[in-house]
Protein backbone atom coordinates (compact mmCIF):
# COMPACT_ATOMS: atom_id res chain seq x y z
CA UNK A 1 0.00 0.00 0.00
CA UNK A 2 0.96 3.61 -0.45
CA UNK A 3 1.02 6.07 2.40
CA UNK A 4 -2.25 7.56 2.74
CA UNK A 5 -4.30 4.13 1.52
CA UNK A 6 -6.63 1.68 2.61
CA UNK A 7 -7.38 -1.98 1.91
CA UNK A 8 -9.56 -2.84 -1.04
CA UNK A 9 -12.52 -3.49 1.90
CA UNK A 10 -11.89 0.27 2.96
CA UNK A 11 -9.69 -1.35 6.78
CA UNK A 12 -6.95 0.85 7.86
CA UNK A 13 -9.44 4.00 7.60
CA UNK A 14 -9.69 3.76 11.43
CA UNK A 15 -7.24 5.46 13.97
CA UNK A 16 -6.95 6.18 17.60
CA UNK A 17 -4.98 8.44 19.67
CA UNK A 18 -5.07 9.87 23.18
CA UNK A 19 -3.31 13.46 23.20
CA UNK A 20 -3.73 16.92 22.33
CA UNK A 21 -2.11 18.57 19.35
CA UNK A 22 -1.56 21.24 20.77
CA UNK A 23 0.68 19.88 23.84
CA UNK A 24 4.70 18.89 22.33
CA UNK A 25 6.29 15.62 23.22
CA UNK A 26 6.58 11.75 22.00
CA UNK A 27 3.02 10.00 21.13
CA UNK A 28 2.18 7.46 18.97
CA UNK A 29 -1.14 7.06 16.56
CA UNK A 30 -2.91 3.43 16.42
CA UNK A 31 -3.97 2.53 13.07
CA UNK A 32 -6.79 -0.25 13.11
CA UNK A 33 -7.11 -2.75 10.29
CA UNK A 34 -9.23 -4.98 12.24
CA UNK A 35 -9.82 -6.40 16.23
CA UNK A 36 -6.34 -8.18 15.71
CA UNK A 37 -4.30 -5.86 13.85
CA UNK A 38 -2.88 -2.90 14.51
CA UNK A 39 -0.53 -0.66 14.00
CA UNK A 40 1.33 2.09 16.12
CA UNK A 41 3.15 5.04 14.44
CA UNK A 42 4.76 6.94 16.99
CA UNK A 43 5.94 10.69 15.94
CA UNK A 44 7.32 13.77 17.67
CA UNK A 45 5.10 17.07 17.97
CA UNK A 46 7.13 19.77 18.66
CA UNK A 47 6.20 23.46 19.71
CA UNK A 48 6.53 25.65 16.26
CA UNK A 49 9.92 27.49 17.87
CA UNK A 50 11.75 24.40 17.96
CA UNK A 51 10.26 22.68 14.81
CA UNK A 52 11.38 25.86 12.62
CA UNK A 53 15.35 25.39 13.47
CA UNK A 54 14.96 21.77 11.14
CA UNK A 55 13.08 23.52 8.05
CA UNK A 56 15.60 24.43 5.02
CA UNK A 57 15.20 28.59 4.16
CA UNK A 58 13.17 30.20 1.89
CA UNK A 59 15.02 32.66 0.02
CA UNK A 60 13.13 35.47 -1.38
CA UNK A 61 12.93 36.15 -5.13
CA UNK A 62 14.46 32.68 -5.85
CA UNK A 63 12.93 29.25 -7.22
CA UNK A 64 13.19 26.62 -4.81
CA UNK A 65 12.51 22.91 -5.42
CA UNK A 66 10.78 20.49 -3.82
CA UNK A 67 11.33 17.16 -5.37
CA UNK A 68 9.47 13.82 -4.39
CA UNK A 69 9.79 9.84 -5.29
CA UNK A 70 5.85 10.13 -5.34
CA UNK A 71 3.28 12.18 -7.02
CA UNK A 72 2.22 13.54 -3.60
CA UNK A 73 4.78 16.33 -2.66
CA UNK A 74 5.06 18.10 0.56
CA UNK A 75 7.75 19.97 2.37
CA UNK A 76 7.89 22.80 4.36
CA UNK A 77 10.52 25.71 5.16
CA UNK A 78 11.94 28.54 7.12
CA UNK A 79 10.79 31.77 6.04
CA UNK A 80 12.71 34.84 7.16
CA UNK A 81 11.08 38.76 5.73
CA UNK A 82 13.86 40.80 4.46
CA UNK A 83 11.06 43.77 5.18
CA UNK A 84 7.97 44.09 5.76
CA UNK A 85 4.79 44.66 3.59
CA UNK A 86 2.62 41.60 1.18
CA UNK A 87 4.57 38.81 -0.07
CA UNK A 88 3.58 36.54 -2.37
CA UNK A 89 3.77 32.99 -2.49
CA UNK A 90 3.79 30.60 -5.34
CA UNK A 91 4.05 26.97 -6.71
CA UNK A 92 4.62 26.56 -9.75
CA UNK A 93 5.41 22.29 -12.14
CA UNK A 94 5.99 21.90 -15.58
CA UNK A 95 2.94 19.69 -15.47
CA UNK A 96 0.18 19.65 -13.85
CA UNK A 97 -0.53 21.34 -9.94
CA UNK A 98 -3.64 19.54 -8.32
CA UNK A 99 -4.99 19.77 -4.35
CA UNK A 100 -1.99 22.54 -3.83
CA UNK A 101 -1.83 24.02 -0.38
CA UNK A 102 0.19 26.56 1.08
CA UNK A 103 -0.15 27.13 4.79
CA UNK A 104 2.18 29.78 6.57
CA UNK A 105 2.24 30.08 10.23
CA UNK A 106 3.95 32.22 13.22
CA UNK A 107 7.29 30.75 14.32
CA UNK A 108 6.36 31.91 17.32
CA UNK A 109 2.91 30.82 17.91
CA UNK A 110 1.77 28.40 15.47
CA UNK A 111 -0.84 30.39 14.24
CA UNK A 112 -2.09 30.41 11.08
CA UNK A 113 -0.90 33.86 9.53
CA UNK A 114 -2.64 32.85 5.72
CA UNK A 115 -3.88 29.45 4.27
CA UNK A 116 -4.80 29.42 0.40
CA UNK A 117 -5.86 25.79 -0.93
CA UNK A 118 -4.22 26.60 -4.61
CA UNK A 119 -1.34 27.24 -5.92
CA UNK A 120 -0.66 30.95 -4.61
CA UNK A 121 -1.07 32.69 -1.42
CA UNK A 122 -0.51 36.56 -0.54
CA UNK A 123 -0.47 37.79 2.74
CA UNK A 124 1.09 40.42 5.11
CA UNK A 125 4.55 39.58 6.83
CA UNK A 126 6.19 41.45 9.61
CA UNK A 127 10.26 41.80 9.27
CA UNK A 128 12.26 40.31 11.93
CA UNK A 129 10.17 37.86 12.24
CA UNK A 130 10.51 34.22 11.21
CA UNK A 131 7.44 32.45 9.50
CA UNK A 132 6.43 28.30 8.94
CA UNK A 133 5.83 28.26 4.98
CA UNK A 134 3.75 24.11 4.62
CA UNK A 135 3.48 23.49 1.34
CA UNK A 136 1.34 20.37 -0.37
CA UNK A 137 0.35 19.32 -4.04
CA UNK A 138 0.54 16.42 -6.24
CA UNK A 139 1.95 16.72 -9.96
CA UNK A 140 2.62 14.64 -12.63
CA UNK A 141 6.60 15.02 -12.74
CA UNK A 142 7.29 14.55 -9.03
CA UNK A 143 8.90 18.17 -8.70
CA UNK A 144 7.47 21.48 -8.12
CA UNK A 145 9.27 24.97 -7.34
CA UNK A 146 8.03 27.52 -4.43
CA UNK A 147 9.20 30.87 -4.66
CA UNK A 148 8.41 33.72 -2.63
CA UNK A 149 8.26 37.67 -3.74
CA UNK A 150 7.67 40.75 -2.08
CA UNK A 151 4.97 43.11 -3.70
CA UNK A 152 5.39 46.84 -4.79
CA UNK A 153 3.07 48.98 -2.91
CA UNK A 154 0.90 51.28 -4.93
CA UNK A 155 1.80 54.92 -5.12
CA UNK A 156 -0.55 56.27 -7.44
CA UNK A 157 -3.45 55.26 -9.78
CA UNK A 158 -4.42 57.33 -12.65
CA UNK A 159 -7.54 56.95 -15.12
CA UNK A 160 -6.35 57.24 -18.80
CA UNK A 161 -9.40 55.62 -20.27
CA UNK A 162 -12.63 56.37 -18.71
CA UNK A 163 -15.17 53.60 -18.98
CA UNK A 164 -17.80 53.20 -21.95
CA UNK A 165 -20.83 53.98 -19.73
CA UNK A 166 -20.40 57.44 -17.57
CA UNK A 167 -24.09 57.89 -17.28
CA UNK A 168 -26.72 55.41 -14.86
CA UNK A 169 -30.18 56.07 -13.31
CA UNK A 170 -30.41 57.43 -9.56
CA UNK A 171 -29.94 54.52 -7.34
CA UNK A 172 -28.24 52.41 -10.17
CA UNK A 173 -25.18 50.95 -8.09
CA UNK A 174 -25.60 47.32 -8.42
CA UNK A 175 -25.34 47.86 -12.41
CA UNK A 176 -22.21 49.96 -12.90
CA UNK A 177 -20.03 48.48 -16.13
CA UNK A 178 -16.55 48.81 -15.39
CA UNK A 179 -16.02 47.66 -19.56
CA UNK A 180 -13.16 49.95 -21.09
CA UNK A 181 -11.81 51.07 -18.46
CA UNK A 182 -8.07 51.58 -18.25
CA UNK A 183 -5.45 52.55 -15.46
CA UNK A 184 -2.07 53.75 -15.20
CA UNK A 185 -0.66 52.34 -11.71
CA UNK A 186 2.70 53.62 -10.12
CA UNK A 187 4.39 51.73 -7.73
CA UNK A 188 6.98 52.78 -4.80
CA UNK A 189 9.62 51.91 -6.85
CA UNK A 190 9.21 53.92 -9.89
CA UNK A 191 7.64 51.54 -12.11
CA UNK A 192 4.02 51.46 -13.60
CA UNK A 193 2.04 49.65 -15.62
CA UNK A 194 -1.20 49.88 -17.71
CA UNK A 195 -4.42 47.22 -16.42
CA UNK A 196 -7.35 46.85 -17.92
CA UNK A 197 -10.37 46.99 -15.13
CA UNK A 198 -10.16 42.98 -14.76
CA UNK A 199 -6.55 42.56 -14.46
CA UNK A 200 -4.91 42.41 -11.00
CA UNK A 201 -2.28 44.27 -9.61
CA UNK A 202 0.96 42.78 -8.64
CA UNK A 203 -0.03 42.17 -4.97
CA UNK A 204 -2.65 40.30 -6.13
CA UNK A 205 -6.06 42.80 -5.80
CA UNK A 206 -8.13 44.17 -8.56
Amino acid sequence: LKDGEGLPDERGLAFKYDFHWSVPGEYSIQFYFNSNAVVEVPFILADPQEYVKHLDKLEENIETAIRSDADKIQKDFQFNPQNSGRYSFKLKSDGYIDNALIDIKSADTGDTVSFSGNDTAICELEAGKTYIVMTKGKTNNNLLTISAEKLPVVSRLEIIKPPKIQRYLQGDRHYINYLGLRVRVTYEDGTTEELEYYEELKDGTK
